[in-house]
């Protein structure tokens, strides 16, 4: 079988950009404005996604139940309000101002520093990205990469403290 440029076969690829296209996951998130306009503040708890869905979503969702939406700054706004929106995007902000703050205190010899906290910003950046597309928040091995690449460069901002002092 003929495979294409990134190792899936066509026909496989063409299957998932279909699914893509189907209408389901705008109908799981097309809700949310409704969710968020009703429960404001503290959203409507977490895990009633599930609970609630079936009760918003429109006649002709092709879903009748799912359990989280496909983008996670919209779970989190329905699930914890905007309040715990606005908290979910601060850790975030504060991670990437600081973390380039430490990127431009890595002497320019030091290479692997260098790479680490540049490799953490991107991989926390994509991540971010990711998370408009799946609630990647949600789920927890991933949520712990991410967690454990987001302390990358405060060890490396403790090892250059170290070798300065």
């Amino acid at each position: 079988m003929a495979r294409g440029r990134g190792g899936a076969r066509p026909d496989a690829r063409a299957r998932r950009v279909a699914r893509l296209r189907d209408g389901r996951r705008p109908d799981a998130d097309g809700h949310a404005p409704s969710l968020i306009h009703e429960h404001p503040l503290a959203g409507v708890g977490p895990g009633q996604v599930k609970r609630l869905y079936p009760v918003y979503a429109p006649p002709e969702a092709l879903r009748r139940h799912t359990s989280h939406l496909h983008n996670t700054p919209l779970q989190i706004a329905v699930e914890r309000g905007l309040v715990g929106l606005a908290l979910w995007l601060w850790i975030f902000l504060a991670f990437f101002v600081r973390a380039g703050r430490i990127l431009r205190r890595v002497p320019p010899g030091a290479a692997a520093d260098r790479a680490l906290v540049a490799g953490a910003l991107a991989a926390v950046a994509a991540f971010l990205v990711s998370g408009l597309f799946e609630y990647n928040f949600g789920d927890t091995e991933v949520l712990l990469v991410t967690l454990a690449v987001m302390a990358l460069p405060f060890v490396v901002e403790r090892e250059l403290e170290r070798r300065a002092a």
